[in-house]
């Protein structure tokens, strides 16, 4: 009979085995790359696409995406062995042969232009088969161990999500498509550049010129800037077109608002830790936006206001944050740090979108008043004013905490989460109750 035991020593190879395989396609870039695409699909048009198109363009998108990446470690497989970052990675360990990857990837990137050829057409595999050839060929191979000027070109490559899905809709490209390409090739670059600053000795043992080494880490730092106020007036096209509404343009005004005040805080430092949190903003930036075009948009859709459809995602933002804080205690009280990080990141970054939305929420809707004039009504205010006083204090707490852990400064962190963590976690959870008595027990007047 087989044991348990027996089992798992069978499977863990294999598991193992696929664990590189997804790594060499960089999930993380892929889900980036993915969220810019959806709203290309319903921006303008004149028809919804199938479904069956939809899912078939994400589906090539992340397999031409994926054997990109593949292919791409394939080539700079020694460099990545002379960088901290990247030595872990399965070519540069040993766990995965050359030989394998550059087939996983050619073969990816094959199926990957052929459900864009079928799902989308031609000119979305047209395009598809563009940004792979520029990405390996024109980024990879020639600018990125030549030019300092690498990445303003290689964000070319990673700005075609929406191409491909604008492409896909009626066979053209529109003018929205062109306008999301345009948002995501001028955030990739502060984005890239704050990697590059704060990695700018494992770029330069990977004999890679990157910008900070050509220009200065000033004049990169106010290069970051330029583009990043460059994309503000950019984000709020769809505004202004008229596709968009007030809600996705607080959001866009927001975001962009932060983005810059991080750089210009950056500036300030001039240190490593100031560029991190730059490119943590970015992220933060990137997913409110995408996330506030597709919430008009699926609420449109399902005809509900955006009036009627904030509190709701709010509520649900909180539920995921709790959940996120809870999970990652779990995790740090098991020794996984790893994933600890990784969970209390996700919170900070559900987090940020949750104050910009309830920033827009307040905007559009005001205070609700809690009605009634019985012990309930008195439960529900004792909760929320401790709740509100708890959750100003707790935002400084938590931006303190995360900033010591970033620069490694740990024992300091872990004195300040003894505070945050409990005051965050009743603020999750009674903004939960928040939600539930004001939406379901008692909507209010």
């Amino acid at each position: 009979m087989t044991t348990g035991s027996q089992v798992i020593a069978t499977l863990a190879p294999r598991v193992s085995r696929i664990r590189d395989h997804i790594d060499l396609t960089r999930p993380g870039v892929l889900v980036g790359v993915l969220l810019t695409a959806p709203p290309a699909f319903c921006l303008g048009a004149a028809s919804r696409p199938a479904i069956a198109t939809v899912l078939g363009v994400l589906l090539g998108i992340a397999l031409v995406g994926a054997g990109s990446s593949a292919l791409n470690a394939w080539w700079e497989r020694d460099a990545d062995a002379r960088m901290e970052r990247t030595r872990w990675r399965p070519l540069p360990s040993g766990r995965l042969t050359a030989s394998r990857a550059l087939g996983f990837g050619i073969a990816t990137s094959t199926l990957g232009l052929l459900a864009l050829a079928v799902a989308g057409g031609g000119l979305a595999a047209a395009i598809g088969a563009a940004t792979l050839a520029h990405y390996l060929l024109v980024y990879t191979v020639w600018l990125k161990p030549r030019s300092a000027w690498n990445t303003f070109v290689g964000a070319l490559s990673g700005s075609t999500a929406p191409l491909i899905a604008d492409a896909s809709v009626d066979g053209r490209l529109g003018i929205w498509g062109l306008t999301l390409a345009a948002i995501v090739f001028l955030w990739q670059l502060p984005h890239v550049y704050a990697i590059t600053l704060y990695r700018r000795d494992e770029y330069a043992a990977a004999l890679f010129r990157m910008l900070p080494a050509a220009v200065g880490d000033t004049r990169t730092r106010r290069l970051m800037l330029a583009f990043a106020l460059l994309l503000i007036p950019v984000t709020l096209l769809p505004y202004a077109g008229g596709v968009l509404g007030a809600g996705y343009a607080a959001v866009a005004m927001i975001g962009g608002v932060a983005f810059c005040a991080s750089i210009v805080a950056a500036m300030r430092a001039r240190e490593d830790a100031a560029d991190r949190r730059v490119f943590l903003v970015s992220l933060l930036y990137l997913s409110s936006l995408f996330g506030a075009m597709m919430l008009e948009i699926g609420a449109r859709e399902a005809g509900v206001g955006m009036r009627d459809a904030l509190p709701h995602v709010n509520g649900a933002l909180n539920a995921a944050i709790a959940a996120l804080l809870i999970a990652a205690f779990v995790a740090i009280r098991h020794g996984r740090r790893g994933l600890h990080r990784r969970l209390m990141l996700s919170a900070v970054s559900l987090g940020t979108v949750f104050v910009a939305l309830y920033v827009v929420q307040t905007a559009l809707l005001g205070h609700q008043r809690f009605p009634g004039d019985d012990w309930v009504r008195t439960l529900f205010l004792v909760v929320l004013s401790t709740h509100t006083a708890l959750a100003v204090a707790v935002v400084p707490l938590v931006a303190r905490a995360l900033q010591l852990a970033l620069r490694g400064r740990f024992a300091e962190h872990r004195r300040i989460v003894r505070f945050a963590y409990p005051i965050w976690i009743y603020v999750a959870l009674t903004g939960l109750f928040i939600y539930w008595m004001n939406n379901f027990v008692r909507p209010g007047a």
